[in-house]
């Protein structure tokens, strides 16, 4: 789920092309498009890749190169508990509620009020979306049993 919030911090979602920049003193930046990312098939279906595509666009029309609400929605991701069998649920979902709170306080100060809670909303409902992701590309096809 984090590594998709972050890829969405690199998306230029005008061009589709996302920023790699080189590690020390390596100064050059690489564009690929979202695609070129991964070898082909990498996902089980044409909707994975659709799904896929869309919310990393849709969180990176969000995050807008703002490495602050990109660093605490990952944060919000991290400890998203829906659907997980936990030992300490209600100490993870109180860690997410203060991550989030802090979002919202990041997204007041650059957005104002209004739009702030309009994209909390939003942001939350991507959870859903990323969970759905994070599944489908983990999921076990049998594939390693066959072995």
């Amino acid at each position: 789920m984090i590594c998709n919030v972050r890829m969405a911090l690199r998306l230029n979602p005008s061009t589709g092309m996302i920023s790699i920049r080189g590690l020390g003193d390596d100064k050059r930046t690489f564009h690929l498009r979202l695609e070129q990312l991964f070898a082909a098939p990498w996902a089980k279906s044409v909707e994975q890749e659709t799904l896929f595509r869309n919310t990393v666009t849709e969180l990176a029309t969000m995050v807008t190169s703002d490495v602050a609400t990109s660093m605490l929605y990952q944060l919000v991701a991290l400890f998203h508990s829906s659907g997980l069998s936990l030992s300490d649920r209600m100490r993870v979902e109180q860690l997410q509620e203060k991550y989030a709170d802090l979002l919202h306080q990041q997204l007041r100060t650059r957005l104002g009020d209004k739009d702030a809670r309009s994209a909390l909303s939003r942001f939350m409902y991507y959870l859903t979306d990323l969970r759905k992701l994070s599944d489908m590309l983990t999921e076990d096809d049998g594939a390693a049993s066959k072995s």
